[in-house]
């Protein structure tokens, strides 16, 4: 397994090797090398200091790379805090980093977030994490989606790309314990679902939004983002039914906002 940290290639034997290679084992072999890898990653965690245990639990949040600032506001630290505790996962041989790029990126490989995941859960930091975890993807999302129709509309796409992960775990914490939250994420997205060519995911994201208790500032751009998803996916007919009983419902505000999103669809 090949380490990129701060301009040097290092090698790592240990903990993410085994992990890197574990794959799919059929019959006793596979129940085998489940069985090391679980020995090795409660090895390499019990050797953890306490504040550092509590950084690999926080960071099981994240569903792909992460940057530094967004391990910072999981973590609840500044970034140089933050900094220190992930090179001391780095130096367990529990952490990937690369810096190889403008930014640095991180992440934890699968089995071994899923490990992280489990201690979280364990412990029961799970609802506290996740809850920051959900207000990073809002506030990362809402600044990239800013960005995405303007001049830096490159750089948006691939961030916005590389937070899809984070959005959907985060956006679906969000649709259960702060729904408005959802509804904000949503609203945001603009024609980001369209300029990413993932029309198909974002009808799913901003139907579900629509039942997130949006505000009627928010309403109105979910529909608005809607209606547009639903005419370039050739929709319209099957979903009118679905558009006139929104139009129906009895908040007058809200009402408002759907009438105005089903014309505007019209002309």
């Amino acid at each position: 397994m090949t380490w990129i940290w701060g301009g040097r290639i290092e090698r790592s034997t240990s903990v993410v090797r085994l992990v890197s290679g574990a794959g799919v084992i059929a019959g006793g072999e596979g129940l085998s090398r489940h069985r090391t890898m679980r020995a090795a990653l409660d090895w390499s965690y019990e050797l953890l200091a306490e504040e550092d245990r509590s950084t690999f639990r926080r960071l099981s949040a994240f569903a792909g790379t992460f940057s530094l600032s967004a391990a910072a506001a999981v973590l609840e630290m500044d970034e140089t805090g933050s900094l220190d505790r992930l090179a001391a996962l780095r130096d367990r041989s529990l952490l990937v980093a690369d810096t190889s790029g403008e930014t640095a990126n991180f992440r934890l490989l699968e089995p071994v977030r899923q490990y992280a995941d489990d201690r979280l859960r364990r412990v029961g930091d799970g609802s506290v994490v996740r809850r920051l975890h959900a207000r990073w993807v809002l506030a990362s999302i809402e600044v990239v989606c800013a960005s995405i129709l303007g001049h830096g509309q490159l750089a948006a796409v691939r961030t916005f790309r590389e937070l899809l992960p984070d959005f959907r775990r985060g956006f679906s914490w969000s649709l259960i314990e702060e729904p408005g939250w959802a509804a904000r994420m949503a609203a945001a997205t603009e024609m980001a679902w369209e300029i990413v060519g993932q029309l198909a995911e974002g009808d799913i994201i901003l139907r579900a939004a629509l039942e997130a208790r949006p505000t009627d500032a928010e309403l109105a751009r979910i529909l608005r983002i809607w209606a547009y998803t639903t005419v370039i996916r050739g929709h319209w007919s099957s979903r009118s039914g679905q558009w006139a009983a929104l139009a129906r419902r009895p908040q007058p505000a809200s009402s408002w906002a759907m009438r105005c999103a089903c014309s505007a669809l019209r002309q």
